[in-house]
């Protein structure tokens, strides 16, 4: 991964943005399923904390200076 701090930011920024669109997703269809606020919310968490580490890991293998 870049040593710089503005690419360390900008990739910070992506998995942020993804996991948030994804959690999003994910609580728009458990309320489209059963409208119950705590059961959304438990999606999307569930989601965020699912995608994050993904999505930080495929930037991580991407930005390797070996790939």
């Amino acid at each position: 991964m870049g040593s710089q701090f503005p690419v360390r930011l900008l990739c910070l920024t992506i998995v942020a943005l993804g996991s948030s669109q994804v959690a999003t997703i994910a609580s728009w269809i458990t309320w489209s399923m059963d409208p119950s606020v705590g059961k959304a919310l438990i999606a999307g968490a569930a989601a965020f904390a699912g995608s994050a580490p993904l999505i930080f890991g495929a930037l991580n293998y991407l930005m390797r200076h070996d790939a």
